[in-house]
């Protein structure tokens, strides 16, 4: 069964170089590899959130079981990268 799948994850700006830097090469590769429609919402209001957060948010139209797994490895990635500079 096919249904939407999304998932969005809070960064700080200070981050955000991560996924942009390199003129948009780390992004621009997630997507292609991946295919999902990978967006960054800068001012999305969150609760809790700070001037200074900005939403990466996942989206796939439709997600079989078998791209689950795809799904998942897109988001470890956007997690080690991300989250892995700051140790």
């Amino acid at each position: 069964m096919e249904s939407p799948v999304t998932a969005r994850l809070l960064i700080t700006t200070s981050t955000l170089h991560l996924l942009t830097g390199n003129e948009g090469q780390v992004i621009s590769e997630l997507r292609e590899v991946s295919g999902a429609d990978i967006q960054l919402l800068h001012g999305e209001p969150i609760p809790n959130a700070s001037d200074n957060d900005v939403v990466v948010q996942v989206h796939y139209a439709s997600c079989i079981i078998q791209d689950s797994y795809v799904f998942f490895k897109v988001l470890k990635s956007l997690y080690l990268l991300l989250y892995t500079e700051l140790l």
